[in-house]
């Protein structure tokens, strides 16, 4: 089955490996990227790609012309660093991003919203794994931005039905436009034990600790069954009831 599938942030490391997926699945991907880390060249030249903001409603509504069967929002500023510089950017692009998308859905009666929430909602974990009834208690402004946005999505789906799903994020990863490196502590897989810097980190032997990581295109894998396998639970992620 074809369908057409709106990406939030497909330019970056996570959403242009989904494009990828997308569109090797026959699929018809529609990229919405406003380029503040990734780049137009990881797109798929078969992408319907537009340049815009999850911010503005204009981009947003030109992402939804012609309807959407699904949409991953992927879309975000996911600089820990970055978020204490400039709170506000965070709220702005998390929260107030994600809500323009959430709207759209409701607006064009997209059947599903994948979500792309973050570990991040944890805070300092308790024990690895995480478990998923592990408390969340974000303690940087991008993990709180990033947990209120999960909680707006759990929250339309109560009271208006859309059909969601949240998961927590973090990937070892190709096409990174920013510097840090993102991991994946709790999916049900069998992991790369990463132990020291790749080439080109900037990471010293000082600052390094060895940590489970999955390669994006294992975590989009994961993230695809939740496209076509209508028969999950819905919710789900760190702040699933």
């Amino acid at each position: 089955m074809s369908r057409r599938v709106l990406v939030t942030g497909g330019a970056g490391f996570i959403g242009s490996h989904m494009a990828d997926r997308l569109l090797a699945d026959g699929n018809e991907g529609v990229i919405l990227d406003n380029e503040s880390t990734g780049t137009r060249a990881n797109v798929p030249a078969a992408a319907h790609y537009i340049a815009g903001d999850v911010r503005n409603p204009e981009d947003v509504a030109r992402a939804f012309d012609g309807g959407q069967d699904a949409v991953f929002q992927i879309a975000g500023q996911a600089t820990t660093i970055l978020s204490f510089d400039n709170p506000q950017n965070d709220l702005s692009i998390n929260v107030g991003g994600t809500l323009n998308i959430l709207q759209a859905c409701l607006e064009h009666q997209v059947p599903r919203l994948i979500y792309a929430s973050s570990m991040i909602c944890y805070g300092y974990p308790e024990q690895v794994p995480i478990s998923e009834d592990h408390p969340c208690r974000p303690v940087s402004y991008y993990g709180i931005t990033k947990y209120a946005a999960e909680r707006l999505v759990l929250r339309y789906q109560q009271l208006w039905g859309l059909d969601v799903v949240c998961g927590p994020l973090r990937g070892w990863v190709e096409r990174v436009g920013v510097d840090h490196h993102f991991v994946i502590l709790d999916f049900d897989v069998t992991p790369l034990t990463v132990d020291e810097p790749d080439a080109g980190s900037d990471a010293s032997a000082a600052e390094w600790v060895p940590f489970e990581a999955l390669h994006t295109r294992d975590l989009v894998d994961g993230l695809f069954e939740f496209l076509v396998d209508h028969g999950v639970v819905e919710g789900g992620g760190p702040g699933s009831p």
